[in-house]
């Protein structure tokens, strides 16, 4: 259908939790287990506030919340010892690795998170996807997480590509807004915490990846 149209998007950014890994419940119980220590209740309503936010953000939220139980840093690294544990048991998000397959020699494939390198290439190893992409941008090398848009500014500098030739696909409302702050172009296929939330401006907003199809971006 899509053969005939010339490619206009010369390149593709993807977020990683929620987006290609179905992370953000693996992010939820390594959370609520590590507050568990501090006898906090950590519900999902809590969770929803803070989903696409990272980790530092997550620890800003549940100090003002729930009192000083700890450092910050001391709150992410625990969390974060916990999360790399479960990650063994990551599954891709529904139909992202096709639409990555489809990609693949046809756009640039770029990945924007907040989520720190090693976990990164972790969860890509389990999921096989680890050449798939040309450039990576983690939140450890960025000065400021999403919603801001360091990651995607840093990501577009590496592909060598102009923001207005390439398109985001995001999850959640922060990783939306941070590609937005960039100049991106976005298609949000929310994660399970994100039904309901409004999307203005997204370029598109489908139930999943799996009925998105790589001709059919790509001409976008």
């Amino acid at each position: 259908m899509y053969s005939k149209v010339e490619h206009i998007v010369h390149g593709v950014i993807f977020d990683l939790d929620g987006t290609i890994a179905d992370t953000e419940p693996l992010h939820y119980r390594a959370w609520k287990e590590t507050l568990r220590e501090y006898r906090v209740d950590f519900t999902l309503d809590n969770f929803v506030r803070v989903v696409g936010k990272g980790g530092e953000k997550t620890a800003e939220y549940i100090l003002q919340t729930f009192g000083r139980l700890d450092s910050n840093d001391a709150l992410v690294r625990k969390k974060r010892e916990r999360y790399m544990k479960l990650l063994a048991g990551v599954r891709p998000a529904k139909g992202a690795q096709q639409l990555i397959a489809g990609l693949r020699g046809k756009a640039k494939l770029g990945l924007a998170t907040n989520s720190v390198r090693p976990s990164v290439l972790m969860t890509l190893k389990f999921l096989k996807l680890g050449s798939a992409f040309d450039a990576l941008a983690t939140g450890d090398e960025v000065r400021e997480i999403k919603p801001a848009p360091d990651v995607y500014l840093l990501v577009l500098k590496k592909l060598g590509l102009k923001a207005a030739s390439c398109i985001a696909v995001e999850d959640s409302l922060a990783g939306f807004q941070a590609a937005q702050a960039a100049g991106l172009r976005c298609i949000v296929a929310p994660n399970k915490y994100m039904k309901g939330q409004e999307f203005p401006k997204a370029l598109m907003v489908v139930e999943s990846l799996a009925s998105l199809k790589a001709e059919q971006l790509l001409a976008l």
